[in-house]
Protein backbone atom coordinates (compact mmCIF):
# COMPACT_ATOMS: atom_id res chain seq x y z
CA UNK A 1 0.00 0.00 0.00
CA UNK A 2 1.65 3.51 -1.00
CA UNK A 3 0.98 6.76 -0.80
CA UNK A 4 -2.31 8.77 -1.34
CA UNK A 5 -3.54 10.14 -4.78
CA UNK A 6 -4.67 13.05 -4.80
CA UNK A 7 -5.95 15.82 -7.80
CA UNK A 8 -8.96 17.88 -8.19
CA UNK A 9 -12.58 17.60 -6.54
CA UNK A 10 -15.84 19.18 -6.74
CA UNK A 11 -18.68 19.25 -4.16
CA UNK A 12 -21.83 18.00 -5.14
CA UNK A 13 -25.17 19.03 -3.06
CA UNK A 14 -28.25 17.41 -3.12
CA UNK A 15 -29.65 20.31 -0.93
CA UNK A 16 -29.73 22.96 -3.98
CA UNK A 17 -32.34 22.57 -6.62
CA UNK A 18 -32.58 20.23 -9.14
CA UNK A 19 -30.83 21.67 -12.69
CA UNK A 20 -33.61 21.91 -15.17
CA UNK A 21 -33.54 19.33 -17.75
CA UNK A 22 -31.84 20.36 -20.70
CA UNK A 23 -34.37 19.17 -23.33
CA UNK A 24 -38.13 17.77 -23.11
CA UNK A 25 -41.08 16.08 -24.96
CA UNK A 26 -45.11 16.37 -23.87
CA UNK A 27 -45.97 13.11 -23.43
CA UNK A 28 -46.62 11.12 -26.44
CA UNK A 29 -44.50 13.55 -28.60
CA UNK A 30 -43.97 12.21 -32.17
CA UNK A 31 -40.44 13.90 -32.02
CA UNK A 32 -39.48 11.39 -28.87
CA UNK A 33 -41.32 8.47 -29.45
CA UNK A 34 -41.10 5.80 -26.01
CA UNK A 35 -39.83 2.07 -26.73
CA UNK A 36 -41.42 -0.67 -24.39
CA UNK A 37 -39.61 -4.02 -23.99
CA UNK A 38 -41.00 -5.66 -20.69
CA UNK A 39 -38.06 -5.19 -18.78
CA UNK A 40 -37.17 -5.41 -15.31
CA UNK A 41 -34.94 -3.85 -13.12
CA UNK A 42 -32.21 -3.15 -15.68
CA UNK A 43 -28.25 -3.86 -14.16
CA UNK A 44 -25.32 -3.31 -17.02
CA UNK A 45 -25.28 -2.41 -20.48
CA UNK A 46 -22.83 -1.53 -22.81
CA UNK A 47 -22.25 0.12 -26.39
CA UNK A 48 -21.37 -2.48 -29.28
CA UNK A 49 -17.66 -0.22 -30.50
CA UNK A 50 -19.42 0.81 -33.64
CA UNK A 51 -21.92 2.50 -31.68
CA UNK A 52 -24.78 0.87 -33.33
CA UNK A 53 -25.96 -1.89 -30.63
CA UNK A 54 -26.65 -1.43 -27.02
CA UNK A 55 -26.64 -5.01 -25.28
CA UNK A 56 -28.76 -4.76 -21.88
CA UNK A 57 -28.44 -7.09 -18.82
CA UNK A 58 -31.37 -7.50 -16.79
CA UNK A 59 -33.68 -9.32 -14.57
CA UNK A 60 -33.57 -13.11 -16.10
CA UNK A 61 -32.79 -11.49 -19.18
CA UNK A 62 -30.31 -10.26 -21.85
CA UNK A 63 -30.80 -8.65 -25.60
CA UNK A 64 -29.60 -5.91 -27.93
CA UNK A 65 -31.14 -3.00 -29.26
CA UNK A 66 -30.47 -1.05 -32.38
CA UNK A 67 -29.97 2.38 -31.41
CA UNK A 68 -28.19 3.55 -34.69
CA UNK A 69 -31.42 5.07 -35.78
CA UNK A 70 -31.15 8.17 -33.52
CA UNK A 71 -33.73 8.83 -31.16
CA UNK A 72 -35.42 5.40 -32.49
CA UNK A 73 -35.14 1.88 -30.45
CA UNK A 74 -35.97 -1.15 -31.60
CA UNK A 75 -34.90 -4.88 -30.12
CA UNK A 76 -32.82 -6.84 -32.33
CA UNK A 77 -32.31 -9.95 -30.31
CA UNK A 78 -33.24 -11.40 -26.57
CA UNK A 79 -32.61 -14.10 -24.67
CA UNK A 80 -34.31 -15.34 -21.46
CA UNK A 81 -32.25 -16.60 -18.53
CA UNK A 82 -34.75 -17.38 -15.85
CA UNK A 83 -33.78 -19.83 -13.23
CA UNK A 84 -36.16 -23.33 -13.26
CA UNK A 85 -38.97 -23.84 -10.73
CA UNK A 86 -37.01 -26.09 -8.79
CA UNK A 87 -33.50 -23.84 -8.99
CA UNK A 88 -35.96 -21.15 -7.09
CA UNK A 89 -37.64 -23.20 -5.12
CA UNK A 90 -33.93 -24.15 -3.66
CA UNK A 91 -32.98 -20.76 -3.22
CA UNK A 92 -36.34 -20.09 -0.78
CA UNK A 93 -35.21 -22.91 1.10
CA UNK A 94 -32.16 -21.16 1.60
CA UNK A 95 -33.86 -18.52 3.23
CA UNK A 96 -34.29 -16.01 0.38
CA UNK A 97 -37.01 -13.98 -0.80
CA UNK A 98 -38.57 -15.40 -3.92
CA UNK A 99 -39.11 -11.90 -5.83
CA UNK A 100 -35.92 -9.76 -4.08
CA UNK A 101 -33.36 -12.60 -4.15
CA UNK A 102 -34.68 -15.64 -6.38
CA UNK A 103 -34.85 -14.49 -9.86
CA UNK A 104 -31.36 -14.21 -12.08
CA UNK A 105 -30.28 -10.68 -11.79
CA UNK A 106 -27.05 -9.70 -14.56
CA UNK A 107 -23.74 -9.10 -12.92
CA UNK A 108 -21.42 -8.90 -15.72
CA UNK A 109 -22.21 -8.36 -19.52
CA UNK A 110 -19.01 -7.66 -21.68
CA UNK A 111 -17.98 -8.31 -25.28
CA UNK A 112 -15.25 -11.73 -25.28
CA UNK A 113 -14.57 -11.67 -28.46
CA UNK A 114 -15.16 -11.09 -31.99
CA UNK A 115 -18.11 -13.86 -31.86
CA UNK A 116 -19.29 -14.04 -28.47
CA UNK A 117 -20.34 -12.04 -24.83
CA UNK A 118 -19.66 -13.00 -21.59
CA UNK A 119 -22.58 -12.78 -18.74
CA UNK A 120 -22.14 -13.45 -15.29
CA UNK A 121 -25.80 -13.55 -13.21
CA UNK A 122 -27.24 -14.11 -9.48
CA UNK A 123 -29.01 -16.88 -10.90
CA UNK A 124 -31.40 -17.50 -7.72
CA UNK A 125 -28.39 -17.13 -5.40
CA UNK A 126 -26.37 -19.30 -7.08
CA UNK A 127 -24.16 -17.65 -9.71
CA UNK A 128 -23.85 -19.00 -13.46
CA UNK A 129 -22.08 -17.56 -16.14
CA UNK A 130 -23.48 -17.31 -19.73
CA UNK A 131 -21.54 -17.55 -23.35
CA UNK A 132 -23.74 -15.57 -26.16
CA UNK A 133 -23.46 -15.40 -29.81
CA UNK A 134 -23.68 -11.58 -30.61
CA UNK A 135 -25.53 -12.79 -33.93
CA UNK A 136 -27.62 -15.47 -32.70
CA UNK A 137 -27.78 -15.10 -29.37
CA UNK A 138 -27.79 -18.78 -28.47
CA UNK A 139 -26.54 -19.31 -25.32
CA UNK A 140 -24.37 -21.70 -23.40
CA UNK A 141 -24.18 -21.48 -19.41
CA UNK A 142 -23.25 -23.50 -16.29
CA UNK A 143 -22.10 -22.81 -12.77
CA UNK A 144 -19.39 -19.88 -11.55
CA UNK A 145 -17.87 -18.09 -8.92
CA UNK A 146 -17.02 -14.84 -11.46
CA UNK A 147 -19.70 -12.78 -9.59
CA UNK A 148 -21.67 -12.22 -6.51
CA UNK A 149 -24.29 -14.32 -5.37
CA UNK A 150 -26.73 -11.69 -3.81
CA UNK A 151 -28.03 -9.24 -6.65
CA UNK A 152 -27.26 -6.53 -3.86
CA UNK A 153 -23.34 -6.68 -3.66
CA UNK A 154 -21.59 -4.86 -6.12
CA UNK A 155 -18.92 -6.18 -8.11
CA UNK A 156 -16.50 -5.24 -11.19
CA UNK A 157 -14.68 -7.10 -14.36
CA UNK A 158 -13.18 -6.40 -17.38
CA UNK A 159 -12.09 -8.13 -20.86
CA UNK A 160 -8.67 -7.36 -21.84
CA UNK A 161 -6.96 -9.11 -24.77
CA UNK A 162 -9.62 -12.53 -24.22
CA UNK A 163 -8.58 -12.46 -20.51
CA UNK A 164 -11.25 -12.01 -17.56
CA UNK A 165 -10.47 -9.77 -15.02
CA UNK A 166 -13.08 -9.62 -12.02
CA UNK A 167 -13.56 -8.58 -8.41
CA UNK A 168 -15.80 -9.85 -6.85
CA UNK A 169 -17.31 -11.85 -3.65
CA UNK A 170 -17.26 -15.57 -4.46
CA UNK A 171 -19.14 -17.38 -1.08
CA UNK A 172 -23.24 -17.26 -0.44
CA UNK A 173 -22.63 -15.16 2.08
CA UNK A 174 -20.67 -12.62 0.43
CA UNK A 175 -17.58 -11.82 2.87
CA UNK A 176 -14.80 -13.73 1.11
CA UNK A 177 -13.14 -10.81 -1.80
CA UNK A 178 -11.52 -12.25 -4.67
CA UNK A 179 -9.65 -10.55 -7.68
CA UNK A 180 -9.36 -13.28 -10.20
CA UNK A 181 -7.86 -13.44 -13.83
CA UNK A 182 -9.47 -16.29 -16.18
CA UNK A 183 -9.51 -17.45 -19.56
CA UNK A 184 -5.91 -16.91 -18.95
CA UNK A 185 -3.84 -17.01 -22.69
CA UNK A 186 -0.51 -17.60 -23.53
CA UNK A 187 0.19 -21.04 -21.23
CA UNK A 188 -0.51 -18.98 -18.19
CA UNK A 189 -2.50 -20.20 -15.29
CA UNK A 190 -5.66 -18.30 -14.02
CA UNK A 191 -4.18 -16.62 -10.75
CA UNK A 192 -6.24 -15.50 -7.84
CA UNK A 193 -5.44 -13.46 -4.84
CA UNK A 194 -3.66 -14.87 -1.83
CA UNK A 195 -6.28 -15.69 0.91
CA UNK A 196 -4.09 -17.22 3.26
CA UNK A 197 -4.08 -13.41 5.12
CA UNK A 198 -6.96 -10.83 4.52
CA UNK A 199 -5.34 -8.12 2.10
CA UNK A 200 -8.95 -6.62 1.65
CA UNK A 201 -11.45 -6.16 4.31
CA UNK A 202 -14.87 -5.85 3.17
CA UNK A 203 -14.40 -4.24 0.01
CA UNK A 204 -17.19 -2.95 -2.06
CA UNK A 205 -15.73 -2.83 -5.96
CA UNK A 206 -17.17 -0.72 -8.10
CA UNK A 207 -15.23 -0.20 -11.22
CA UNK A 208 -12.08 -1.41 -13.36
CA UNK A 209 -9.77 0.02 -16.31
CA UNK A 210 -6.83 -1.82 -17.90
CA UNK A 211 -3.55 -0.19 -18.46
CA UNK A 212 -2.75 -2.01 -22.31
CA UNK A 213 0.30 0.10 -22.54
CA UNK A 214 2.28 -0.77 -19.24
CA UNK A 215 0.76 -4.03 -18.70
CA UNK A 216 -1.76 -3.70 -15.80
CA UNK A 217 -5.11 -3.59 -14.60
CA UNK A 218 -6.68 -1.09 -12.11
CA UNK A 219 -9.32 -1.98 -9.18
CA UNK A 220 -11.23 0.61 -8.09
CA UNK A 221 -13.35 0.16 -4.16
CA UNK A 222 -13.89 1.44 -0.59
CA UNK A 223 -13.07 -1.08 2.20
CA UNK A 224 -12.26 -0.80 6.27
CA UNK A 225 -8.83 0.86 6.42
CA UNK A 226 -7.21 -1.95 8.40
CA UNK A 227 -4.27 0.04 9.09
CA UNK A 228 -5.79 2.55 11.25
CA UNK A 229 -6.96 1.84 15.12
CA UNK A 230 -9.81 4.29 15.46
CA UNK A 231 -13.31 3.86 17.52
CA UNK A 232 -15.01 3.76 14.32
CA UNK A 233 -14.51 1.60 11.26
CA UNK A 234 -13.00 3.55 8.78
CA UNK A 235 -13.54 3.25 4.86
CA UNK A 236 -11.20 4.15 3.05
CA UNK A 237 -11.36 4.37 -1.09
CA UNK A 238 -8.38 3.04 -3.11
CA UNK A 239 -7.06 1.71 -6.31
CA UNK A 240 -5.72 -1.64 -7.15
CA UNK A 241 -3.10 -2.50 -9.49
CA UNK A 242 -2.05 -6.20 -10.55
CA UNK A 243 0.17 -6.98 -13.67
CA UNK A 244 -2.08 -8.11 -17.02
CA UNK A 245 0.77 -10.94 -17.66
CA UNK A 246 1.23 -12.21 -14.07
CA UNK A 247 1.70 -16.04 -13.81
CA UNK A 248 1.74 -16.21 -10.05
CA UNK A 249 4.80 -17.06 -8.05
CA UNK A 250 6.36 -19.98 -6.32
CA UNK A 251 5.43 -22.68 -3.60
CA UNK A 252 2.29 -21.51 -1.55
CA UNK A 253 1.96 -18.26 -4.34
CA UNK A 254 1.47 -20.64 -7.03
CA UNK A 255 -0.94 -19.10 -9.30
CA UNK A 256 -1.55 -16.51 -6.81
CA UNK A 257 -1.29 -12.67 -8.01
CA UNK A 258 2.39 -11.54 -6.56
CA UNK A 259 1.90 -7.82 -8.51
CA UNK A 260 -1.01 -6.81 -6.23
CA UNK A 261 -0.50 -3.89 -4.49
CA UNK A 262 -3.29 -0.78 -3.33
CA UNK A 263 -3.31 2.69 -2.98
CA UNK A 264 -5.64 5.45 -0.55
CA UNK A 265 -7.41 7.85 -3.36
CA UNK A 266 -7.86 11.02 -1.37
CA UNK A 267 -10.77 13.16 -2.37
CA UNK A 268 -11.01 16.20 -0.22
CA UNK A 269 -12.47 19.29 -1.05
CA UNK A 270 -11.10 22.76 0.31
CA UNK A 271 -11.44 22.84 4.36
CA UNK A 272 -13.88 20.04 4.99
CA UNK A 273 -12.86 16.38 5.78
CA UNK A 274 -12.25 13.90 2.92
CA UNK A 275 -15.09 11.93 0.69
CA UNK A 276 -13.65 8.52 1.30
CA UNK A 277 -16.63 6.03 0.12
CA UNK A 278 -16.14 5.75 -3.32
CA UNK A 279 -19.56 5.12 -5.21
CA UNK A 280 -18.61 5.38 -8.94
CA UNK A 281 -15.30 5.26 -11.30
CA UNK A 282 -14.97 6.51 -14.99
CA UNK A 283 -12.52 6.15 -17.37
CA UNK A 284 -11.68 8.97 -19.49
CA UNK A 285 -9.21 7.68 -22.38
CA UNK A 286 -6.93 9.94 -23.79
CA UNK A 287 -7.40 11.51 -27.19
CA UNK A 288 -6.14 10.02 -30.17
CA UNK A 289 -2.34 9.67 -30.50
CA UNK A 290 -1.99 10.85 -27.09
CA UNK A 291 0.18 8.94 -24.13
CA UNK A 292 -2.09 6.91 -22.09
CA UNK A 293 -0.44 8.64 -19.29
CA UNK A 294 -3.10 11.60 -19.64
CA UNK A 295 -6.13 8.85 -19.23
CA UNK A 296 -8.47 10.82 -16.49
CA UNK A 297 -10.43 8.92 -14.02
CA UNK A 298 -13.44 10.40 -12.75
CA UNK A 299 -14.72 9.15 -9.07
CA UNK A 300 -18.24 9.94 -7.42
CA UNK A 301 -17.69 9.82 -3.93
CA UNK A 302 -19.74 10.07 -0.55
CA UNK A 303 -18.46 10.89 3.16
CA UNK A 304 -19.67 8.71 5.74
CA UNK A 305 -19.44 11.17 8.26
CA UNK A 306 -21.53 14.09 6.80
CA UNK A 307 -24.64 14.45 8.12
CA UNK A 308 -25.81 16.27 4.82
CA UNK A 309 -26.81 14.26 1.37
CA UNK A 310 -23.86 15.79 -0.70
CA UNK A 311 -21.09 13.83 -2.85
CA UNK A 312 -17.76 14.81 -4.74
CA UNK A 313 -16.64 14.14 -7.95
CA UNK A 314 -12.64 14.09 -7.78
CA UNK A 315 -10.48 13.28 -11.12
CA UNK A 316 -6.93 11.38 -11.22
CA UNK A 317 -4.76 11.29 -13.40
CA UNK A 318 -3.10 8.05 -14.49
CA UNK A 319 0.19 9.67 -14.56
CA UNK A 320 -0.16 10.03 -10.37
CA UNK A 321 -1.34 7.07 -10.07
CA UNK A 322 1.31 5.05 -11.79
CA UNK A 323 3.99 7.55 -9.87
CA UNK A 324 2.54 6.71 -6.47
CA UNK A 325 2.91 2.91 -7.37
CA UNK A 326 6.59 3.51 -8.32
CA UNK A 327 7.06 5.01 -4.56
CA UNK A 328 7.58 3.05 -1.30
CA UNK A 329 5.46 0.62 0.60
CA UNK A 330 4.25 -0.94 3.40
CA UNK A 331 3.88 -4.47 3.53
CA UNK A 332 1.69 -6.61 5.47
CA UNK A 333 3.22 -8.96 7.68
CA UNK A 334 1.73 -12.79 7.80
CA UNK A 335 2.49 -13.59 11.39
CA UNK A 336 1.43 -9.96 13.41
CA UNK A 337 -0.25 -9.02 10.66
CA UNK A 338 0.89 -5.38 11.07
CA UNK A 339 1.89 -3.02 8.26
CA UNK A 340 5.71 -2.13 8.05
CA UNK A 341 8.11 -0.01 5.60
CA UNK A 342 9.31 -1.51 2.58
CA UNK A 343 11.12 -0.79 -0.34
CA UNK A 344 11.66 -2.74 -3.48
CA UNK A 345 12.81 -1.14 -6.26
CA UNK A 346 10.77 -3.25 -9.03
CA UNK A 347 7.53 -3.08 -7.40
CA UNK A 348 5.02 -0.92 -9.23
CA UNK A 349 6.42 -2.06 -12.91
CA UNK A 350 5.09 -5.24 -15.00
CA UNK A 351 6.98 -6.91 -17.95
CA UNK A 352 10.29 -7.51 -15.70
CA UNK A 353 11.47 -11.14 -15.89
CA UNK A 354 13.47 -10.54 -12.74
CA UNK A 355 10.26 -9.72 -11.00
CA UNK A 356 8.23 -13.24 -10.97
CA UNK A 357 4.46 -12.85 -11.53
CA UNK A 358 5.57 -9.06 -13.36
Amino acid sequence: MSRSVLLLCLLVSSSSSPAPPRRSFPLNSTERPVQLFRLQNVTTMFLSSDGSTLYVGARDAVLSLDVSQGGHMTQKQRVSWRPTDDEAEDCRKKGKDSTVDCPNFVHVLLPLNSTHLYACGSYAFSPQDAFIDHLTFSMVNGPSRRCPYSPFQRSSALVSDGELFTATTTTFKGIMPQISRHFSRDGRPDVILDNYVSLLDEPVFVSSSADSANGKIYFFFSEFGNEFSFQEKLRIPRVAQVCKDDVGGERTLQKKWTSFAKAPLLCRPPNRPPHNILQDMFTLPPPEGSSSSETLFYGVFTSQWSGQSESAVCVFRLQDITTVFSGSYRKLDKNTLRWSPFSGKHLGKCGLASFPGC
